[in-house]
């Protein structure tokens, strides 16, 4: 931490430094410190990657339990930098807890998205459109086992939808889902 403060303090208007050091001071459950720095920072004019500040507020918000700042913060970032990968994950994730589930989703999946060669520009990702009644579906684990029992509560949707939906589990919740 200290060494991100004289950081901060040397090059005031670098973004990414201070974003750093938002996230550190996070980590680290200083919370109004890290609020404070952050908006502090985003009322510099001349503040370089004003995206990795909002990303590391979004972040503190997050901790909080303030998601629907987390998002607008989110959004903020992915406005002034389309192509930052986790601010899109952690936005979906963000939009998936307050029951955003269809931009939760496609937010979550576009970072896998984003990073093929056909991503152009702006969301190019999967998710259900029209009448999906008797699609065929198979979702499989994509994260840790956090995320995997996380995305199952969504599974009753889907299904309710009519989608014809097959879980490839990982191993450890295999036969917990087999009963």
């Amino acid at each position: 931490l200290a060494l991100l403060k004289k950081a901060s303090e040397l090059d005031p208007t670098n973004g990414a430094i201070l974003g750093d050091y938002v996230r550190a001071l996070t980590a680290n459950k200083q919370y109004d410190d890290a609020l404070n720095i952050a908006n502090v920072a985003l009322l510099e004019a001349s503040l370089h990657n004003k995206a990795g500040v909002y990303y590391a507020r979004a972040a503190t918000f997050v901790q909080l339990n303030q998601l629907q700042d987390a998002i607008a913060d989110y959004d903020t970032c992915l406005t002034a930098n389309p192509n930052y990968l986790d601010a899109m994950a952690f936005n979906g994730m963000a939009r998936l807890k307050v029951g955003d589930a269809y931009n939760g989703f496609r937010y979550y999946s576009a970072r896998l998205e984003a990073r093929t060669p056909s991503r152009i520009d702006g969301h190019v990702c999967p998710w259900l459109r029209g009448d999906v009644q008797g699609l065929n579906v198979l979702i499989k684990r994509d994260m840790g086992l956090g995320d995997e029992l996380s995305f199952l509560r969504y599974l009753p949707w889907l299904i309710e939808a009519g989608v014809n939906v097959t879980y490839w589990a990982g191993s450890k919740l295999a036969p917990l889902l087999k009963r």
